[in-house]
């Protein structure tokens, strides 16, 4: 990993293991979510408690899902291209990991602006 943070080019095992950290982060990220909304939404207690955590369950593998999404966005130059020309790219892709992670509509949203932008031939 120390080799990783001082190389400016990064190795397919070196990208996958920082992908994945990416995908950690989006976990962690959701997790904090789901953490800081406890107490804000209605739950409906008759739905039982195996509902409440595959919701929070799927919640978490959506932020990992959307981490994975950003980290390649990213990474391949297609969304916020600053960010690959950061010294450090590793860290800001972790660090766009936990953001996905922590906001729902971020995925989606990447997604739409990649659609309009779109050149249909």
């Amino acid at each position: 990993m120390l080799h990783a943070l001082f190389c400016d080019k990064l190795t397919l095992g070196e990208s996958a293991f920082i992908i994945s950290l990416a995908m950690v982060s989006g976990g962690l990220g959701a997790f904090l979510s789901i953490i800081f909304r406890m107490g804000k939404e209605s739950i409906d207690c008759l739905a039982g408690k195996k509902l409440h955590e595959l919701e929070s369950m799927y919640r978490i593998i959506a932020g990992m899902l959307s981490a994975l999404l950003a980290s390649l966005l990213v990474r391949s130059e297609m969304f916020l291209p600053a960010f690959s020309k950061m010294n450090h790219i590793e860290l800001s892709i972790i660090a766009i990991g936990f953001i996905a992670g922590m906001s729902e509509r971020f995925a989606p949203s990447i997604l739409s602006k990649l659609e309009k932008n779109k050149k249909i031939v």
